[in-house]
């Protein structure tokens, strides 16, 4: 009987090669992703990018820890060329230094002027940038208090180191110990004076938010409301909100209302205002802080 060979199946052959080819397919890309791991250089994984916003064209990271600016720009009105914010609790005041000379204070406060921000002192240009009192401190600090005005105070800086800072704080707190100061004690660090001998004018090489929190830690010791002033800029650009989020805040922005991101207790709109017993144009501001308050 002659032996019959059996026809192949084609079917059964595609299946067997489809098969190998598989084998051969999932060979080739684990060999290659063995390769990878043993082989080739590892990337970094790169950190998962947080909020952030632009000002100016530039990207800015948001803060999670600062308080968001929650004031209504509905409540905000002008009336006889001044700015109001529609709360009982809103204040109004002045701050000033000696370039406003000798000021009527009784004047002030029957202008409708609730509180003072007085500048206590500044430090000067130059290499040594020497600490100096404001001439007129003494009779602004005393002229506001006895008219019944609240009072804070400020301090022009030109620190560029965070120790000079605390220097800058602890003559403030030496200045003011005798007087009845309620109203926030401020660090106001400023660049853009277009002077080339200020000690601030390179401020990209300064990290400007651990001056304001050297400053602002030793006035908090002392028991007072520290406080950083900046504008929007400032704000945005060279501070670090998220490192100096636990002080309060005095920002500078002349407009109608204030549309800083971030909350802020003292609004300074404008440095062109006019006061009864102030014969110079003076800064006029808002004050939040009692509208916070529960």
């Amino acid at each position: 009987m002659a032996y019959k060979r059996k026809k192949k199946n084609p079917f059964k052959i595609i299946l067997i090669a489809a098969l190998c080819l598989c084998v051969v397919v999932a060979g080739f890309f684990g060999a290659a992703a063995l390769y990878n791991i043993f082989f080739s250089p590892q990337q970094p994984q790169q950190e998962e990018k947080g909020p952030t916003m632009y000002y100016n064209g530039t990207e800015i990271p948001i803060s999670e820890n600062a308080s968001k600016n929650e004031l209504d720009p509905e409540l905000f009105y002008s009336e006889n060329g001044r700015i109001y914010y529609n709360d009982p609790d809103a204040k109004y005041g002045i701050d000033v230094s000696s370039h406003q000379g000798e000021i009527d204070w009784a004047k002030v406060a029957a202008d409708g002027i609730d509180f003072a921000i007085i500048r206590a002192g500044y430090r000067g240009y130059g290499a040594e940038g020497q600490i100096n009192a404001d001439e007129y401190f003494e009779a602004n600090v005393k002229g506001a208090l006895e008219n019944g005005l609240e009072v804070g105070v400020y301090f022009f800086s030109q620190a560029i180191t965070p120790g000079e800072a605390q220097e800058e704080a602890q003559f403030v707190l030496d200045l003011i110990k005798d007087y009845n100061i309620t109203y926030p004690v401020i660090f106001d660090w400023e660049h853009i004076i277009g002077v080339e001998s200020a000690r601030t004018y390179n401020y990209e090489d300064f990290d400007v938010s651990s001056f304001a929190n050297a400053f602002c830690q030793k006035i908090a010791d002392a028991g007072y409301d520290a406080t950083v002033y900046f504008n929007p800029s400032q704000g945005y650009l060279i501070y670090d909100i998220d490192e100096i989020s636990q002080h309060q805040f005095w920002l500078a922005q002349y407009s109608s209302h204030p549309d800083f991101y971030y909350g802020f207790s003292i609004w300074q709109y404008t440095n062109a205002g006019t006061v009864d017993g102030v014969a110079t144009n003076v800064d006029i501001n808002i004050s939040f802080i009692d509208c916070y308050k529960q």
